[in-house]
């Protein structure tokens, strides 16, 4: 699907805000009417152009939208990560591995910096960091986490990850 900028939906959202119709609305227990601009989960936000999961017919438009808006995807990229907590009851061992992926993006590309979620990398094992339009995963190294702010600093010495 699509990236849909959360002010777009939002916008969308708002219009015809206050004008009411008979689609019944679930709320807790009691049934309602809902307003017009709020819609029911899973319907789709223009119905004459999208699918009920929200994928868009005209999916090249939203792309020279987001070009317009200056947003950098290249600089998004996913992070990797394997994990492994530790036993203390066992301080020898560790448990066993796990793997989740995250987000992150390129903060400085002259000083290889990637910023991500700290709770992306708790405990990790092995960071790997992917580009996006790119199938390579390219091993990274954490510099820097900061708990307090759910924070975390990789970088990626492999030269190809940055050109």
């Amino acid at each position: 699907p699509p990236f849909r900028p959360a002010a777009m939906v939002r916008s969308r959202l708002r219009e015809g805000a206050g004008q009411a119709d008979d689609t019944p609305v679930r709320k807790g227990s009691k049934e309602g009417t809902r307003k017009k601009g709020r819609r029911p989960v899973g319907s789709p936000l223009d119905s004459d152009d999208e699918d009920a999961f929200g994928a868009c017919d005209n999916c090249e438009e939203d792309e020279e939208g987001l070009e317009g808006l200056g947003v950098p995807l290249d600089s998004v990229v996913k992070v990797w990560c394997v994990h492994s907590t530790p036993n203390f009851s066992l301080p020898w061992q560790r448990r066993r591995q796990y793997r989740s992926s995250g987000s992150g993006f390129v903060i400085d590309a002259k000083r290889r910096v990637i910023l991500t979620n700290a709770h992306c990398i708790e405990w990790h094992t092995q960071v790997k960091v992917q580009r996006r339009g790119c199938d390579t995963k390219h091993l990274a190294k954490v510099v820097s986490v900061g708990w307090e702010a759910d924070c975390a600093v990789l970088t990626v010495e492999n030269d190809e990850f940055w050109q």
